[in-house]
């Protein structure tokens, strides 16, 4: 197994600006089975979202007890990192699963689920802009990543 990292700091930005209260999809590459998908947000006020490797794990364990045929287990994650800002048309469909499942993979709280949605209010201001992320994971090696571009 590809050691685990300890903490994914992540800056979203639309061109030049950073986002205060984005949100990010972030996907853990698997060697078998289905690869992870978890929301992380809202950023702060300078754009940064900080997301230690606990709270990654404690969402994993929970998509793993609800879908155990469909995931495996960190024992199999192959090393990969996949960061994106959530477009429209991620935070419609998060928002969707949160009415149809009561939860969404990385959303902890009613706070944070009404902060999704005001992201999407952001996002309408930003139609057919470039949404960017600049990664850093701890340890540096932990991980290969890949940032990538999205559109409002």
């Amino acid at each position: 197994m590809t050691r685990f990292l300890d903490e994914l700091v992540i800056l979203a930005a639309s061109r030049s600006h950073t986002l205060p209260g984005a949100w990010v999809r972030v996907t853990l590459g698997m060697s078998r089975r289905n690869d992870f998908n978890l929301l992380a947000g809202p950023a702060d006020p300078d754009g940064r979202i900080a997301v230690p490797a606990e709270a990654l794990e404690t969402e994993i364990e929970k998509i793993r007890d609800l879908f155990l045929m469909d995931y495996a287990g960190l024992d199999a994650w192959d090393g990969s990192i996949r960061v994106a800002v959530l477009s429209r048309e991620d935070v419609e469909r998060a928002l969707s699963a949160a009415d149809i499942w009561g939860w969404v993979a990385g959303v902890r709280s009613k706070e944070e689920l009404r902060a999704l949605r005001e992201f999407g209010k952001v996002l309408q201001d930003l139609a057919g802009e470039e949404l960017t992320v600049r990664v850093t994971v701890r340890p540096e090696d932990a991980a290969t990543l890949i940032e990538e571009v999205s559109e409002a």
